[in-house]
């Protein structure tokens, strides 16, 4: 699980532990943890059950004329997930946008970079993947879809989010690993009932004061940007309890002195308890005198190697762990640098 290092006077406490993925070669020591208190605030995301059928391509463009075919004929108009990721798409087959009851469309990994007019049929569409394609504007024609409530435009190639592209049912934006140096003035009127904002990995040099105006707003990842302030009164948000600022020029700089090193030697790594997008965590021991004053729950958390990732990369952690000080945050007890990927324990 992965802690969160926040003290903005939310109503929610100032630590939250989610779950995240796989990683190695630095590692942090964390301790005092309650784990019935971590199994009970986990956060796990609703999702209403899909009703009907799903197809997917498998990644291969010669299973597209069974699709085609399905929908000309009406045997597959009653669909509700359709999977077309992988098939080197350079755009959507018109045949596609008759699925009136589709809710799940996933177009990821393709070369994609717009969308037909027609796209605007998919009324009853609730997820929408774009990863890995060529956008570098967000169509308009989303704003036609009046049930569209996820979107995600990860690793295009965005310069641009035109003012009026997004729906007011949007409720989760994902846009990390693009060229943005901005966000629409308006997102906040325009998306209202927006829950999440996942924008690291951009150039923002600003956002817009209307994201204050999104009351349900859960979650803001904004890790490696250029951003040196934020709007007054977004940290107060009453539903924010996820906030990923890591990369930033606001952030304090490092600390002087860094966290305790822990030999490797000492280091003994028990059950894992979740992984995510930034490690994995397990728990461990290491040992009397490193442990002295800390208790004896301690988890250990494994970064991932990428230089970069959605929540900042280890050394922005730590600078925020050795800022924040408050009683709901575990305290860092130590690191262990240069790990072998050989001292994971087995799956």
């Amino acid at each position: 699980f992965k802690i969160r290092f926040e003290a903005t006077g939310n109503r929610r406490s100032a630590c939250a532990l989610t779950s995240l993925t796989f990683l190695w070669g630095f590692w942090m020591v964390f301790v005092g943890v309650d784990w019935n208190e971590v199994k009970r605030r986990s956060v796990v995301a609703s999702k209403t059950d899909m009703i009907g059928t799903s197809w997917s391509a498998n990644g291969s463009c010669s299973n597209l004329p069974e699709l085609i075919k399905g929908i000309e004929t009406g045997a597959l108009l009653h669909i509700t997930d359709v999977d077309l990721v992988g098939c080197g798409l350079t755009e959507v087959p018109v045949e596609v946008t008759r699925l009136a009851k589709l809710e799940k469309l996933d177009l990821g990994e393709n070369d994609l970079s717009s969308l037909p007019p027609t796209f605007s049929n998919l009324v009853s569409l609730r997820i929408l993947f774009f990863l890995n394609n060529k956008f570098e504007s967000i169509p308009q024609v989303l704003a036609g879809l009046p049930r569209l409530e996820t979107v995600s435009f990860k690793g295009n190639a965005l310069v641009d989010i035109p003012e009026d592209c997004l729906p007011s049912s949007l409720l989760s934006l994902i846009i990390t690993g693009n060229h943005l140096e901005r966000l629409p003035e308006g997102l906040g009127d325009v998306t209202p009932r927006l829950r999440k904002l996942m924008a690291s990995n951009n150039r923002l040099r600003s956002l817009p004061a209307s994201i204050t105006r999104c009351k349900d707003l859960e979650l803001l990842r904004l890790a490696n940007n250029q951003l040196p302030s934020l709007p007054g009164g977004l940290l107060t948000l009453p539903s924010l309890a996820w906030v990923a600022l890591g990369g930033n020029p606001l952030l304090p700089s490092a600390p002087s002195s860094g966290p305790r090193e822990i030999p490797l030697d000492a280091l003994k790594l028990g059950k894992k308890l979740g992984q995510g997008a930034s490690g994995t965590v397990f728990r461990c021991d290491v040992g009397r005198d490193y442990a002295r004053g800390y208790g004896s729950e301690l988890a250990c958390k494994v970064f991932h190697p990428a230089a970069t990732i959605s929540d900042g990369s280890p050394e922005d952690e730590l600078v925020v762990a050795a800022a924040v000080h408050h009683p709901a945050l575990q305290r860092l007890v130590g690191v262990v640098s240069h790990l072998p990927p050989e001292a994971l324990p087995p799956p």
